[in-house]
């Protein structure tokens, strides 16, 4: 791997989260140098070697790193990973976003179903007005609706915004994990005609 020379990292009890093929998990920092970090465990199964992203705040931006699990600490508590990349600025838009004027349902990890707005809907995933609390981290699924046709995309809550007034309502951000290919063309495609 390249030596890192960049010194944009995130800071020993700053949040990062860690994309892996099970989800997005936060972990607090515990210690970041150049080439390794170390932060505390999380609830997925890592074997070393396995490549996962790191996507953390600093400068009033988001970064993203690609990193290898170097090690897993089970007994102490703590994961090392071994940074494969410098940190690059992430750009939270990466695809084009759209209204969505159809209904929605949303449906939790309970089985409930809820109708709910979206909004700022594109390939990667959308915007949506929740009622209640959902965590960073919560496997969801959200049922879109067109002209009779309902296209379940499965997701996995990224950011959650919430009214300190108001634990009852906010807004939360789910990332498509794992969309199937039928159902990502049929997506493109009613995005084309709105």
């Amino acid at each position: 791997m390249a030596q890192i020379t960049n010194t944009v990292h995130p800071v020993r009890g700053d949040t990062v989260r860690i994309v892996t093929d099970q989800g997005i998990f936060p972990a607090r920092m515990f210690e970041g140098r150049r080439q390794r970090w170390t932060t505390e465990l999380i609830p997925a199964y890592l074997t070393p070697r396995q490549r996962v992203i790191l996507l953390f705040w600093s400068a009033e931006r988001p970064w993203r790193v690609a990193a290898e699990v170097e090690r897993c600490r089970y007994d102490l508590g703590f994961l090392v990973f071994r940074i494969a990349t410098p940190p690059t600025a992430s750009d939270p838009r990466q695809h084009p976003r759209f209204p969505w004027p159809w209904p929605a349902d949303l449906y939790l990890p309970d089985g409930q179903a809820v109708a709910v707005p979206v909004s700022d809907l594109s390939l990667g995933g959308c915007r949506v007005t929740v009622p209640g609390s959902c965590l960073v981290g919560a496997r969801l699924v959200i049922g879109l609706r067109q002209g009779g046709e309902e296209l379940l995309l499965p997701s996995v809550v990224v950011w959650r915004q919430f009214a300190p007034s108001s634990r009852d309502q906010g807004q939360v951000g789910l990332m498509f994990v794992n969309l199937a290919r039928p159902d990502r063309a049929v997506l493109a495609s009613w995005l084309q005609s709105i």
